[in-house]
């Protein structure tokens, strides 16, 4: 009995340990990041004597300055993080898969110019230029929920700035690798023929183009997340991504170097955040790469 193409890459993905391993290690991390703050809720924020306790039995990651439990502090930074590489890259997908995908069908003039766009973004040094956009936004948003009243919601609104932000500049390669996918689709026959029967644009690129590259949109997809998660943690380094009391990993590697001085190094500050961010950004191109020979037909068997 012959095996669905699904069937064969699932078990392509299997034989790839390194993958499978690091998918594991994701799910872990995901539920860790779901359970840990929402079971040690009251950890995240109270502020205790107990500072600069290095782990013990009671608190297994040390605590910060505040008094805080590190470990819990650890899963939510990695909720925070997750969300906005998962939300970002999925705002880069819906507008890489878009633009790329019109412009590789349309062809021509059309082509032409909506690729010298990208050429041109390409050309600017995207992380200034999220950097002036989120502090542009964040300023302007600031002064009109505060004179609406609403300081809570303007604190609160540093978040969605960097879904957008980082979407924003994240989805120039997408364009690129679907607009090479459908340059090699629209002279199959397949595209001729329902061309032929007067299908629309829309319907020919949705029906017919498009589901044939969600194998590599996918790849792509996993390998965006850890390039956002990236992004964003060093803009929570440099105090311009996620703030207090909330925390993203790159937040709280921050705050471990602001503990550190010549006295006491509190290693525990800087070793498991980093850590965490480390082994995530690892195992998720790790499973990037799974995917890809796991969807690729041309993989040997």
């Amino acid at each position: 009995m012959s095996k669905s193409p699904a069937q064969m890459a699932w078990q392509r993905f299997r034989r790839n340990r390194a993958a499978v391993l690091s998918g594991v290690f994701l799910l872990f991390l995901v539920a860790g990041a779901v359970i840990v703050p929402t079971v040690k809720r009251d950890a995240l924020e109270a502020i205790s004597d107990a500072q600069f306790h290095p782990p013990n039995a009671q608190y297994l990651f040390g605590t910060d300055v505040h008094g805080r439990d590190l470990f819990a502090r650890v899963f939510y930074g990695t909720r925070i993080s997750l969300v906005v590489g998962v939300v970002a890259a999925v705002v880069s997908l819906a507008i890489g898969v878009v633009w790329g995908a019109v412009a590789g069908y349309k062809g021509g003039r059309t082509d032409s110019i909506m690729m010298r766009f990208v050429d041109v973004l390409y050309a600017l040094p995207y992380l200034l230029f999220v950097i002036v956009l989120i502090t542009t936004l964040d300023e302007l948003l600031n002064k009109t929920l505060g004179s609406w009243g609403m300081p809570g919601l303007a604190a609160q609104s540093r978040i969605l700035l960097l879904f957008g932000g980082l979407g924003a500049v994240s989805w120039l390669t997408m364009s690129r690798i679907v607009r090479g996918q459908i340059l090699s689709l629209k002279a199959q026959t397949f595209v001729e023929a329902s061309r032929a029967q007067g299908a629309s644009t829309a319907h020919i690129i949705a029906r017919h183009l498009l589901p044939n590259t969600w194998g590599i949109v996918i790849v792509y997809l996993t390998l965006t997340i850890p390039s956002v998660m990236l992004m964003e943690s060093f803009l929570s380094f440099l105090g311009l991504g996620i703030r207090p009391p909330q925390a993203s990993l790159g937040s709280l590697i921050a705050d471990g170097k602001n503990a550190i001085n010549p006295i006491k190094i509190y290693w525990w500050l800087i070793v498991f955040p980093g850590s965490t961010m480390a082994l995530t950004l690892l195992a998720l191109n790790f499973l990037g790469d799974g995917l890809r020979d796991a969807l690729d037909p041309r993989t040997k068997k």
